[in-house]
């Protein structure tokens, strides 16, 4: 049988259709899924993957600001208690990578980390059809 880690906690605000998404990496894998949450906004969630580096970021509609819940080793067999989580709209950032001269720089990889240190902010609501989700950006190394 599988050590599972599971995280329970009350999402603030309580979203009106009452779901949170979940965006989980681990080592290699990466998975997302939305659950419903109770009246009071509380919720469990059992994180399906473990490794080395276990990330959690949740929140409750597209256009928010994901919250990173779990940052590091994800303790098997526990049961993490978040407490209130605070979701919010966050900051829309809007940039443009260029070179000294100006241009703009095509094929560049963008690395996003969690820190205090810097404001947060956010990509812009995807179109349809695309893959990307909005994601809190505070700390950022470009290279190519």
């Amino acid at each position: 049988m599988r050590r599972v880690t599971t995280l329970k906690g009350r999402v603030s605000p309580v979203p009106a259709d009452r779901k949170i998404s979940f965006d989980v990496r681990a080592d290699d894998s990466t998975t997302g899924i939305t659950i419903d949450v109770a009246e009071d906004g509380s919720f469990e969630y059992v994180i399906p993957v473990s490794g080395e580096r276990v990330f959690v970021a949740m929140w409750s509609q597209h256009t928010d600001a994901p919250v990173v819940v779990v940052d590091g080793v994800a303790p098997p067999a526990t049961t993490v208690d978040l407490g209130v989580v605070k979701i919010d709209a966050g900051v829309t950032l809007d940039v443009r990578l260029c070179d000294p001269e100006g241009r703009a720089l095509a094929g560049v990889r963008v690395e996003c980390l969690d820190s205090s240190c810097i404001a947060a902010a956010r990509r812009p609501t995807p179109r349809a059809g695309s893959a990307s989700r909005t994601s809190r950006v505070t700390r950022c190394a470009a290279s190519r």
